[in-house]
């Protein structure tokens, strides 16, 4: 509201969705973003982000309201944006992240991407955290310098990549399935919630039923999970808690 502006992103149509996800038909999904303004209710700006935004499913504005940018996540193809207001007054935007895809084998291509299905800041600004659906990190990164962030944690805890998965990496090894309190978490990383200090963070799985099931199947055997990461807010890092899980 400060800067009269609303910033709308592109998912998809719900006919699109209904039937699971299909790597043949990603030609369906949304890949622009769209300004309108508050006063006038009128649009006044669309910028097409191409391949590297399809299915913009996050977009977050910067906690203090006279910051005239923020960020959106081109999550397919596992992209961050920084949008921003130049000095002219128009509305611009550039590509500041990308999370490189996994050379695998035993997937329907022949990389795997980390597909980012939510990131959220910190409220002082000085944080962002990712997660990644199919890879099953949270990422940390300082986005101090605003065009530039710079990653400062990370810790998996489900994904495709571990070794007991059907999907194994080429380049790199398989990792150790993750396990709290004697529970090997199962699916896809989706939501995140930071407590107000910027200590704790929560992730949870789960990101869309026709998709989650798809592509993690046991999950209907084991259910989802939450659990709890605890955040070094001066220095940056991340540690999972062993002690804390919700099924």
């Amino acid at each position: 509201p400060y800067h009269d502006i609303m910033v709308f992103t592109e998912f998809g149509a719900p006919k699109d969705l209904k039937a699971g996800f299909d790597p043949e038909r990603i030609d369906v999904f949304g890949k622009c973003l769209h300004f309108h303004k508050w006063s006038t209710k009128e649009h006044i700006k669309t910028i097409d982000l191409g391949d590297d935004g399809k299915v913009g499913i996050c977009c977050r504005f910067l906690h203090n309201p006279k910051e005239a940018q923020g960020y959106i996540a081109g999550t397919l193809n596992s992209n961050i944006f920084r949008f921003y207001k130049d000095n002219s007054g128009d509305w611009q935007i550039s590509k500041v992240l990308s999370i490189s895809a996994k050379k695998v084998k035993g997937w329907v291509m022949d990389s795997l991407p980390a597909v980012i299905s939510d990131f959220i800041i910190s409220l002082d600004d000085k944080y962002m955290y990712i997660s990644n659906y199919l890879h099953g990190d949270v990422r940390q990164y300082d986005i101090t310098d605003r065009e530039h962030p710079k990653l400062t944690g990370q810790v998996f805890l489900s994904g495709l990549l571990t070794k007991d998965s059907h999907i194994q990496p080429i380049e790199e090894p398989p990792l150790e399935p993750c396990n709290i309190k004697g529970n090997r978490l199962y699916g896809g990383l989706h939501r995140l919630q930071l407590s107000l200090d910027g200590k704790r963070l929560y992730a949870s799985s789960y990101l869309y039923k026709q998709w989650d099931h798809k592509i993690y199947p046991k999950l209907s055997d084991y259910g989802g999970f939450i659990a709890l990461i605890h955040c070094d807010t001066e220095n940056g890092g991340l540690n999972l808690d062993h002690d804390f899980y919700v099924n």
